[in-house]
């Protein structure tokens, strides 16, 4: 094998595979015969996988925006809810399911309230978020959090 030959191969080594761990478990890019921190060349957020409660604030976003809602008092009325935290209502109430209200969900979608819904739905996040955004639209004061902050007309 020639000289070159090994250079050659070296190069589309590094051509292609631009992207390597260094010591810290960062991401860096090769260049030459030193490195540049991603964060440098790619934003931090596209760098990083999002958490969960991002991911979920980004699909409500999506649905605000299909369903035309205010996305600022949708997404802070779930996160007062619930804190984007798939859980039963923390309102304590006799004779309630674990002595709590029968509220479910991101979207703290209260059952007795609306008998169609299970509670498989209501615990389903991307559902229960595309549901709420829904009804967001056409009435906020379901939301005790959207009376509390002042959202209950925010769509009218």
């Amino acid at each position: 094998m020639k000289w070159y030959q090994n250079y050659v191969i070296l190069m589309l080594f590094f051509l292609f595979s631009p992207l390597i761990t260094n010591a810290e478990g960062n991401y860096v890019y090769w260049v030459s015969y030193f490195t540049v921190p991603i964060e440098k060349v790619v934003p931090k957020i596209q760098a990083e996988s999002l958490s969960p409660k991002e991911v979920l604030i980004n699909f409500a976003d999506a649905m605000a925006n299909k369903y035309k809602v205010n996305k600022k008092p949708f997404i802070t009325t779930l996160d007062c809810e619930s804190g984007f935290k798939n859980i039963q209502s923390r309102v304590l109430k006799k004779g309630g399911p674990n002595e709590r209200e029968d509220s479910w969900g991101i979207a703290q979608i209260n059952l007795p309230s609306h008998p169609s819904i299970t509670r498989a739905q209501a615990l389903d996040p991307y559902w229960s978020i595309e549901w709420a955004a829904q009804k967001f639209k056409i009435n906020p004061r379901i939301w005790t959090c959207a009376r509390r902050l002042g959202y209950a007309t925010v769509n009218e």
